[in-house]
C-alpha cells in the first residue's frame, strides 16, 4: 500500500520510501510509525502525523512511500 491510497485516520508503520533527501530531513524513514491525517484531492499533498507534529507530503513522493497498517 501506498501513503496516499490508505485509508485517513489510521496508524501505518513506513515500510519502505523513495530516496529523497527531504524526508529524512523531516523525520520521515522507514521503520517509523505515522497517523496518516487525510490526502487532499486532485493530486494535493497528504498530511501526516509523526512526533506529534503534521508534515505535508507532495502526491509524487507520497505514492512512493510504502506503509502497512498497525
Amino acid at each position: 500500500m501506498n501513503l496516499s491510497k490508505v485509508e485517513s485516520n489510521k496508524v501505518y508503520k513506513i515500510i519502505s520510501i523513495p530516496d529523497v533527501d527531504m524526508l529524512e530531513s523531516i523525520g520521515i524513514r522507514a521503520g517509523d510509525t505515522v497517523i496518516k491525517k487525510l490526502t487532499y484531492p486532485l493530486g494535493g499533498p497528504t498530511i501526516v502525523e509523526i512526533d506529534n507534529r503534521e508534515v505535508a507530503i507532495g502526491n509524487k513522493v507520497a505514492i512512493k512511500v510504502a506503509v502497512e497498517e498497525v
